[in-house]
């Protein structure tokens, strides 16, 4: 046996099987003796101080527990920090030694009035945050005469009692209810390549997927509140006789919390920490196609051609591992895609206003080819572990690979290097990056690798109840660094450092706005790249489940996502394929992909009516485009939600908080889809606080429970009075590209006091530093009575950064006029009302102040 003093904690490293505890060898030791009071040490607070700013204090050891999770740390340092009047950030850190913290936010003070209020319980020590507006108590170590509080080596946790039956949402990435089921369950958090399992949070193994994101967001008594756990080490969330346990294996206690009061506030105030969304290229927002099992060139050349000569509009063309040379990442395979015709195609797809998207994998063949050899003389990938300087040696699809070791200095030069060479062959627009947990086919180190076994960690604690090395690299895989930088602590933070890396490259070679699209993510990824929920199934279940996926994202700061559309693996149908199309048209990320085993779903091979809805729904997509970029770019300004829950705009009403088959785009658009195979009608809960009308038809809808037709060829759309959504002319668009020569026409729904208000956003679509050099036009509008009873609608632009292009009105829509004979509507002959709705078609420069009397 060999022992490493990792600069803060022991690592025992084993040498044979026989001295690494298993999974049920494990549990045996701690099972019964890591249960319950006698498990937890009792610390004490001492010399604290206290000021405008934050609290500080000493934690000393009075009391030793029964030390099966190892030795308690004897000295901590408790520090609260005021961040601004919304936020509080708490850490606990061990006195005497360095342990692994993963970021360094730039977290200063700022205004703290009204701040929620840390209060220090001396002995045993313990401590509570406070909303002061309410006095509601956020967060509460402690409910029992031992606090459940433990800080050992290799063992962290810390919790809170919660009320009865919480409402918590977050902590990903899962399949689940949107709602956690916190009855007695578990969810662990730590990347992982697991293919959508459903997660009850009850199981004996934890169902945790792709990324690691340990926040959460709390609806109590009407108000919102949230807590995030800034630790990206293997993990469990624990709930359990009334408490909330964070139980983590490494790393520091590090907490914020934020005081709401309302879901959106939370997430703002989130986002503020970990980074604002990034502005996605315009295109981002079209109809993507992809496939696993294009083999050569002429099924993509198929794909582009099959979608125009049916007339079917898409926008970005995609291509899996296939175009690789044995699935080399960085390479073209010129025996199935020549490359002059290759260039030839993708020439073709640009000039219509296309883009084109490849894959690239975490592992580099080691093939000896030119990646290899790069790689190697540069010195950039992960060694096998801190006793060595060999490389660590995975399994992928192209065979045994190395990764790319994402802290060293030279990994950039490198990962640029490689992706200049793959756009000599492939002028790719953007870069899908997969497999990047990172992930292995072997657990750990591949049988017969290496002539001597693998070194492993002895754990206490194993998170998830199965192993931390789950087709993934081993836990001593060492990164350029201290002996800190062990997979076992960067795990979790690979796919974002790759998207990191790739981003960097993308706006350095085209300067514009980088479309990267990642399978692992974790907080702050958003601020680089975009996220799909992985492979899923194409089932009924999938279809459902992937709006607690795109919810959750919006949680997380990652706000362009979407699911595969009609499903990855297995044989989709006419019918879930057309209601998927629905669905994923109000997806921030459109894209139909699938499995190189099930058959053609591309929208012409599926048959008429598959092609009719989808063409519609493409199209329909394109109709609300601004809309959804203008909620896009509110949210790269301040943070926040493109996609909501319904509770998120009606917190009061508690039926929502369970409610994940209806979901608001922005905070006009209610989406209620139908989503169960043979489904007519779908039912809809609207508030009674305000008036609906049907965004297609501006018929009135009753609120509260209803019922509404669902045909195969209808999703139903409901826009809240109250609110303007701008559009564009789509019914002959073949690509996002084309709309943006359109202009705009606006839906507007009036409230009961006959006012609305709304905006839109225009830029290029494409540079960088939009907002930071406001190279943009926002366009305020608002609609209401004036002072001689006109109803009046005001045009105000602000901002004036981009004049070029959909800087004209040209045709409104207006719901819940008065009927035409109790007013004296003022129309030229452009303007029609007929079943009280307002049409009006214009042709209106608005890049100045603008009023336009309706009624």
């Amino acid at each position: 046996m060999v022992t490493f003093l990792f600069a803060c904690f022991l690592i025992v490293i084993v040498k044979s099987q026989r001295d690494l505890l298993s999974i049920e060898e494990s549990k045996a030791e701690y099972g019964s003796g890591c249960q319950g009071p006698a498990m937890y040490p009792i610390y004490q607070a001492s010399n604290i101080i206290s000021n405008s700013n934050s609290i500080s204090a000493t934690i000393s050891l009075s009391q030793e527990g029964n030390q099966c999770m190892g030795a308690s740390i004897p000295k901590l340092l408790f520090q609260a920090t005021y961040i601004s009047s919304s936020i509080v950030r708490v850490t606990i850190r061990d006195a005497n030694n360095q342990r692994w913290e993963p970021d360094n936010y730039p977290n200063t003070p700022g205004p703290n009035q009204n701040h929620p209020q840390v209060i220090i319980t001396q002995n045993p020590f313990s401590f509570s945050v406070v909303r002061v507006e309410d006095q509601e108590v956020l967060w509460n170590t402690s409910n029992r005469s031992t606090p459940p509080f433990l800080y050992s080596n290799l063992y962290l946790e810390v919790g809170s009692s919660l009320p009865s039956n919480p409402n918590i949402y977050g902590l990903g990435e899962r399949v689940t209810s949107f709602r956690l089921d916190t009855n007695e369950t578990f969810y662990t958090l730590w990347s992982l390549a697991q293919d959508c399992p459903y997660d009850t949070g009850k199981g004996q193994r934890g169902q945790n997927m792709y990324g690691h994101h340990p926040v959460y967001l709390e609806m109590r008594n009407g108000a919102a509140n949230g807590v995030y756990f800034h630790n990206v080490n293997a993990m469990d969330v624990v709930f359990s006789n009334g408490r909330i346990a964070f139980k983590t294996i490494g790393g520091i206690m590090d907490l914020y919390f934020f005081k709401g009061p309302t879901p959106e506030a939370v997430l703002e105030q989130y986002h503020s920490i970990i980074g604002l969304p990034m502005l996605p290229p315009y295109w981002a927002l079209g109809y993507h196609q992809c496939r696993w099992g294009y083999k050569r060139l002429g099924d993509l050349w198929d794909v582009v051609t099959g979608y125009e000569s049916h007339g079917i509009p898409f926008d970005v063309l995609w291509s899996d591992i296939d175009y690789m040379q044995h699935f080399q990442d960085f390479t073209l395979d010129y025996s199935r895609y020549s490359l002059t015709s290759m260039s030839s195609m993708l020439q073709y797809v640009k000039s219509s206003g296309r883009f084109f998207v490849p894959i690239i994998d975490a592992g580099i063949a080691q093939t000896g080819n030119f990646a290899e050899k790069a790689g190697l003389e540069m010195d950039v990938f992960i060694k096998r572990n801190p006793t060595t300087q060999e490389e660590f040696i995975g399994l992928v699809w192209p065979g045994k690979t190395y990764f790319v070791d994402f802290f060293h200095p030279n990994a950039s030069s490198y990962w640029s290097n490689m992706l200049d060479i793959l756009h000599e062959s492939v002028q790719f627009d953007g870069i899908w990056i997969d497999m990047n947990e990172a992930s292995s086919f072997c657990d750990g180190e591949c049988p017969g690798f290496y002539p001597d076994p693998e070194l492993q960690i002895t754990l206490p604690y194993t998170p998830g109840n199965h192993s931390l090395e789950d087709q993934l690299l081993p836990l001593l895989a060492k990164h350029y660094g201290s002996n800190l930088y062990v997979v076992f602590n960067t795990h979790s933070m690979y796919g974002t450092m790759e998207t990191i890396a790739t981003n960097e490259y993308l706006q350095k070679k085209f300067d514009t706005r980088a479309f990267i699209l990642s399978r692992s993510t974790r907080p702050g990824h958003g601020t680089v790249g975009f996220h799909w929920l992985g492979d899923n199934y194409s089932t009924w279940d999938m279809l459902r489940y992937s709006i607690q996926g795109i919810l959750n994202f919006q949680i997380f700061g990652i706000p362009i996502v979407g699911a595969d559309v009609c499903g990855f693996h297995n044989n989709t149908t006419p019918e879930l394929c057309s209601r998927w199309l629905e669905l994923g048209a109000f997806y921030t990320f459109y894209r139909n992909h699938n499995d190189i085993g099930a058959q053609s779903q591309e929208l012409y091979a599926l048959g008429p009516l598959v092609q009719e809805i989808g063409t519609n729904m493409i199209r329909l997509r394109y109709y609300l485009h601004v809309y959804m970029y203008s909620c896009i770019f509110k949210v790269a300004l301040n943070g926040g939600s493109v996609l909501k829950p319904m509770f998120f705009e009606f917190p009061e009403y508690e039926e929502f908080y369970s409610n994940q088959e209806q979901f608001m785009l922005g905070q006009a658009l209610v989406i209620a889809p139908a989503l169960y195979e043979g489904q007519t009608s779908v039912n809809v809960t609207l508030p009674n606080t305000t008036l609906w009308y049907d965004f297609f038809t501006g018929d009135p809808i009753e609120s509260g429970n209803i019922q509404l037709d669902a045909p195969i060829d209808k999703i139903n759309v409901i826009i809240r009075g109250g609110y303007i959504v701008p559009t564009q002319n789509s019914a002959s668009a073949m690509s996002l590209t084309s709309m943006r020569s359109q202009g705009i026409e606006l839906v507007i729904a009036l409230a009961s006091n006959q006012t609305a208000s709304g905006y839109y956003y225009v830029d290029d679509g494409l540079s960088l530093n939009t907002i930071a050099n406001k190279n943009y036009t926002m366009y305020n509008l608002t609609v209401g009575p004036d002072s001689d009873g006109h109803i009046k609608l005001k045009i105000s632009p602000n901002t004036l950064g981009y004049l070029k292009e959909m800087n004209f009105l040209t045709g409104i829509k207006v719901y819940g006029l008065p009927k035409k004979n109790d007013v004296n509507y003022l129309l030229n002959e452009a303007g029609i009302h007929e079943n009280n709705v307002l049409k009006m078609t214009l042709n209106l420069d608005i890049s100045l102040p603008q009023e336009i009397i309706l009624a």
